[in-house]
């Protein structure tokens, strides 16, 4: 198994965009501003800023992320977005 690591680690390396963490400690990272789905537990596209360019991408496939302390809290904004 591999080490696992703190979210912060990752954000120094990353495009501009936002990352998130499910309930169940999926961390993904949004191109988008993403919206807190709080009854089905997971973040989701927010519509009113969704674009043709909108992207999502599951980072926890990719690294060992330590879930966060409150997913609900867990919106992280990255760059300049």
């Amino acid at each position: 198994m591999t080490k696992q690591i703190d979210i912060k680690e990752l954000i120094p390396k990353m495009n501009p965009g936002y990352v998130t963490c499910d309930k169940d400690g999926t961390w993904n990272f949004w191109t988008t501003l993403p919206y807190l789905e709080i009854h089905h537990t997971y973040w989701q596209f927010d519509m009113d800023y969704i674009t043709e360019e909108s992207e999502a991408e599951n980072l926890s496939v990719i690294f060992n992320i330590a879930p966060a302390e409150d997913w609900t809290k867990s919106l992280i904004k990255v760059g300049d977005k």
